[in-house]
């Protein structure tokens, strides 16, 4: 029985994710991530996990890492600046 795989869409630099914010506790990173996609733009967190765990760690591995899409990364910063998450 063959299986048809359905094409992978192509991805532009634009899609390319972002790191736009660094932090050492996971909830100010949520609270980042609520400021972005409340202001309209897509993000997520990377590395949330490990934050939460060790603190250590999550310092020497660049804490709780927000992202976007390059094509918001300008956009994105404006809205953490203006913020009072971004230290």
């Amino acid at each position: 029985m063959s299986r048809t795989v359905a094409p992978t869409p192509p991805t532009t630099d634009a899609d390319t994710l972002v790191v736009v914010g660094r932090f050492i506790e996971p909830f100010d990173a949520h609270i980042a991530v609520g400021a972005l996609q409340t202001a309209g733009l897509d993000a997520t967190i990377q590395q949330e996990h490990v934050a939460g765990l060790h603190a250590p760690l999550s310092i020497a591995s660049g804490g709780a890492l927000v992202l976007v899409p390059r094509r918001d990364a300008a956009q994105a910063l404006l809205v953490l600046k203006g913020s009072a998450v971004q230290r």
